[in-house]
């Protein structure tokens, strides 16, 4: 595969961490750097590297502060029309080419007047239905890559290299990571374990409002709740009683995810294996959409080595690792949401 990669600023730093990046984790591609400030045309021009790339990924790296004027101007509405020129770019584009597009956004240092978050934020959502197109706004990977010292000055006015290395390599994980997400098996369906996994505490033990979901395990639930939103269907697989299941749902007063949310279930004491391949033929899915999300390593490990179709994530030990866990969870990504998503479940 090919990542075509095409700037507003010079991007060749980012070949060597994706490179590295692709290297250690067996993905075999091959990145290059195509037409320095020519995002337009790499999309536009029917002859270009874009149009010819045939198996892999075209990437437009953008950074707000190449396209928009420093004058004395409305800085925001200069924002809002370069953001309708890519959009238009991109609706142009799509048809014609062979391999995703990824609008990847870079930090700006452009003034806060310019409300460049809402910017990408409108942009990712008008191209969510645009077939072969992900936006990325650089709000998601400052989430995920929270870099500190991103900005490099003397780059700048040298090179035209904005970046600090560390920046740039967050820029390339994120790249890797698109690309991953266009190559990996489509994955639909969250199944969830409960006790230690959903919440804190064992529910036939502590009782209904007796288990803990606050802390990581609500960044957890709301985590969850986010991708019921974008499309996941949300399961539940638990060694349990199912009384006692249902009842932290009814009673717990602070549970971000509702019993609604959820699917199917499966809460006995079968072995997770059976009862994900129960799950999988009433939702008439193959267990390769599955993804089940558990503490234990033993049922991990049931899991991995009887289905090894299901991308099996066993939670960290210690909870407040939970949180950047779910973030570096390539596997859970969706980075494109159209209305057909949202309806889904």
């Amino acid at each position: 595969h090919r990542i075509l990669v095409s700037g507003t600023f010079t991007t060749e730093p980012l070949l060597a961490p994706l490179a590295f990046l692709a290297d250690r984790l067996g993905v075999p591609v091959s990145a290059e750097v195509r037409g320095y400030g020519q995002v337009h045309q790499q999309l536009l021009a029917p002859a270009s590297d874009f149009a010819q790339n045939q198996s892999g990924l075209n990437v437009a790296l953008v950074r707000w502060d190449d396209l928009v004027s420093g004058g004395d101007g409305d800085l925001h509405a200069a924002a809002m029309r370069a953001a309708a020129e890519l959009e238009a770019s991109l609706r142009a584009a799509a048809p014609r080419m062979r391999v995703p597009v990824a609008l990847v956004l870079g930090n700006s240092s452009l003034p806060a007047v310019t409300r460049i978050d809402d910017v990408e934020a409108e942009l990712a959502r008008r191209r969510a239905d645009g077939g072969g197109v992900v936006v990325v706004t650089s709000a998601w990977i400052r989430q995920r890559y929270g870099v500190r010292d991103w900005y490099d000055a003397a780059g700048e006015k040298v090179g035209h290299i904005p970046y600090t290395d560390a920046y740039y390599a967050a820029l390339a994980t994120t790249i890797l990571r698109v690309h991953a997400l266009g190559s990996a098996p489509a994955r639909k369906v969250i199944v969830l374990d409960c006790d230690n996994t959903l919440w804190g505490g064992v529910c036939g033990e502590v009782g209904a409002t007796g288990v803990d979901v606050e802390g990581s395990w609500r960044v957890l639930q709301e985590f969850m709740v986010q991708k019921a939103e974008e499309g996941w269907l949300l399961c539940l697989a638990s060694k349990n009683v199912e009384s006692d299941v249902r009842a932290v749902f009814d009673a717990h007063p602070d549970m971000p995810l509702r019993w609604e949310h959820v699917v199917a279930w499966r809460i006995d004491w079968n072995r997770k294996s059976e009862n994900l391949l129960h799950l999988a033929d009433e939702l008439n899915l193959g267990i390769g959409a599955f993804v089940l999300l558990d503490d234990s390593p033993v049922e991990c490990g049931e899991v991995r080595s009887t289905l090894p179709e299901v991308l099996v994530l066993q939670l960290p030990q210690d909870p407040s690792a939970i949180p950047s866990f779910l973030d570096h969870a390539w596997g859970l990504d969706t980075l494109r949401v159209t209305a057909e998503d949202r309806r889904r479940t």
